[in-house]
């Protein structure tokens, strides 16, 4: 604000006036804080669900510490917070909440919301049917190459994949579910929608939801979740060969080849993120 006002001040001046003024500010509003009860409005708290610690946002705290899930009374609704005035809006925990994406049936029972799943599950179809209509498009010399190239984005959609200590897509989001009669459900939509794309002859190098799920939980470094560390400079060249961006008659540096290769990268684990982007 002094800076819009041709005001210029250096840091120490800054620094000196938190110093000054903050502790007359908190005395301030200490005064106007009131009493305590047994009603605490915070933005974070801990539950178990099947023996793991995880830890949950929500608006409202009534001596749930120390509960087990089917002893919470009850539980502020979290969704929308950032938007939510309203601190005494109450759910039955026994009823089921939504939180992040997470659908809490049960104790037993961890799902995902209804519009987080539909999303997943159009932005799979999407990729499938994208390719229907290139593959129709496509020459018969090239359609070789635009299978081989669909196969491992949906791949990559569907197990996500593994890039210096993250993880990226959809299941490891949601790597906490029980739910696995849904799981299959995605793959068995995946398989029926691959089943009527004419001339694809690749369904069974489609990867499933229900082994990544499994895979992402016990043993993600294992080879069938993709692993950009493990690439080896002859893989990346493949890999960009594959796509398009080397040509085999050209010459080309390493560095030129890792600068194309972290692109590419990118722009994939990009689209991972956004499989999970707006979940509330």
């Amino acid at each position: 604000m002094l800076a819009c006002r041709g005001i210029v001040v250096s840091y120490k001046s800054i620094r000196q006036w938190c110093l000054k003024f903050t502790p007359t500010f908190a005395k301030s509003l200490r005064k106007k804080q009131g009493a305590l009860g047994d009603e605490w409005y915070l933005d974070k708290f801990f539950i178990k669900i099947n023996g793991k610690r995880h830890l949950l946002k929500a608006k409202h705290y009534r001596e749930i510490m120390g509960h087990a899930f089917e002893q919470w009374p009850q539980i502020t609704c979290a969704q929308n917070l950032e938007k939510s005035t309203n601190h005494n809006e109450f759910i039955d925990v026994k009823a089921g909440f939504e939180f992040l994406g997470y659908r809490f049936v049960s104790k037993e029972l961890i799902s995902v919301r209804g519009s987080s799943y539909d999303r997943y599950v159009q932005s799979l179809v999407g990729r499938i049917t994208r390719f229907k209509h290139d593959l129709q498009k496509a020459k018969d010399e090239d359609k070789e190459n635009l299978s081989l190239i669909f196969v491992d984005e949906l791949n990559e959609r569907i197990t996500g994949a593994l890039d210096e200590n993250k993880r990226y897509g959809w299941v490891f989001f949601f790597s906490e579910i029980t739910d696995l009669q849904m799981l299959g459900r995605i793959d068995w939509i995946v398989h029926n929608v691959l089943t009527r794309v004419n001339g694809f002859d690749k369904i069974r190098e489609i990867k499933k939801v229900v082994r990544t799920f499994y895979e992402a939980n016990h043993s993600p470094q294992r080879g069938y979740i993709r692993d950009y560390n493990k690439f080896s400079p002859s893989q990346k060249i493949d890999y960009l060969t594959l796509r398009g961006w080397l040509k085999p008659e050209g010459r080309y540096t390493n560095e030129q080849i890792e600068s194309m290769f972290n692109e590419l990268k990118q722009r994939n684990l990009s689209k991972l993120e956004a499989d999970v982007a707006n979940i509330s």
